[in-house]
This record gives structure tokens, C-alpha cells and sequence, in this order.
């Protein structure tokens, strides 16, 4: 059943709601980079890869080549609109920290 979707046809009928939305829960990804030189794709595959050991389904990679200090960010705007109307239940994102040399 790993590799099978949650539809509800496929949950069995002894199964509750509240069982089966542990199953499978619907994930959104969002990769951002601030340069046309680099390349989202690697966050995307790490983050492709962390759903499927968490058994998470990607429903939606949301993407940005913008610096992060802009305050409007088209795939993140598509990111929280599409959260604000229940489209998936955890989003993954991929966070860097910047350690400062002492």
C-alpha cells in the first residue's frame, strides 16, 4: 500500500477518517535560491526524498529564483494561498543556517 494514492475508494471501509489521514498526508515542497546561477533542483530531490521516508505525498513543488529579503516571492505567494484553502497538510522546506567565523 506504500506506493498506492489515498483515494477514497482505496481506504477500506473499517478504516476511520483519522486513520487514514495518518496513512498518507498530502505534502507541498518550496525550494527558493536567490541567483539565476544556482539551481533549486537539488533542494527539490532532497526534499522529494525526506516525503517519501516520512510516507508523505508531494502534491505541489513550489519553486523561486529571488533573493529572500523580497517581500513578494511568486511561489511562496502560490505556496500560502494554496495552504490558506487546505490543498496539502505539511509543507517541507529546506532551511540553511549561516554560522558566523569567531
Amino acid at each position: 500500500m506504500a506506493d498506492q494514492k489515498l483515494t477514497p475508494s482505496a481506504i477500506p471501509a473499517t478504516v476511520g477518517i483519522k486513520e487514514a489521514k495518518l496513512m498518507k498526508k498530502r505534502a507541498a515542497v518550496y525550494a527558493r535560491v536567490s541567483t539565476g546561477d544556482q539551481h533549486p533542483e537539488t533542494q527539490l530531490y532532497d526534499l522529494q526524498t525526506r516525503a517519501r521516508q516520512r510516507g508523505f505525498e508531494v502534491i505541489r513543488e513550489y519553486t523561486d529564483v529571488i533573493s529572500g529579503s523580497k517581500p513578494k516571492r511568486p511561489g511562496l505567494d502560490r505556496l500560502l494561498n494554496d495552504a490558506r484553502r487546505g490543498q496539502f497538510d505539511v509543507v517541507l522546506v529546506v532551511a540553511l543556517l549561516a554560522c558566523a567565523k569567531t
